[in-house]
């Protein structure tokens, strides 16, 4: 790539990109090798080796505070859903990867579609504050939260939807 895109994407000398742990979207480390990998960790690394600057892979604990620091400059690629919101303070290529999302359910359940999902006494996991539960939200009618934390000094982390 030409010294121009070299300092525009990786001003810094080496392309930062931003990462959350603990999701194999992002990253996750083998608890015995230490290895590391993750889609949007694996999808990092190829343009820091077509501009011929280093990965640096910046690592956060929630998706909110990439978004943040991507805002701030203090990365300079993350892989996000591109909503309306996020719209106003980045700017997005097209889609490089498209994700289904769906709702995974034990075997023998008696939700057999997603419309059974929006009725009485369905529980659904779901991360605060991410793209996935502001579609929920819109998506099912009876939906209420009940959010918890990692640990007491986190602030709320996951949330259960009920409806």
């Amino acid at each position: 790539m030409s010294p121009q895109a070299r300092q525009l994407l990786a001003p810094a000398g080496m392309l930062r990109v931003g990462l959350y742990a603990g999701s194999p979207t992002s990253m996750i480390a083998d608890p015995m090798s230490g290895e590391v990998r993750g889609v949007r960790h694996d999808l990092g690394e190829e343009p820091a080796v077509r501009l011929g600057v280093a990965f640096e892979p910046v690592v956060f604990q929630r998706s909110a505070d990439v978004l943040e620091a991507a805002k701030e400059g203090r990365v300079d690629l993350v892989f996000t859903n591109a909503t309306p919101s996020r719209a106003r303070d980045l700017d997005f290529t097209p889609a490089v990867l498209d994700v289904e999302l769906g709702y995974p359910v034990p075997a023998g359940s008696r939700i057999a579609s997603v419309a059974e999902v929006d009725r009485a006494g369905v529980r659904v996991g779901v991360s605060q504050a991410s793209t996935s539960q502001g579609m929920l939200s819109n998506a099912i009618e009876r939906l209420s939260a009940a959010c918890f934390r990692r640990s007491r000094a986190d602030p709320p982390d996951y949330c259960i939807a009920a409806s």
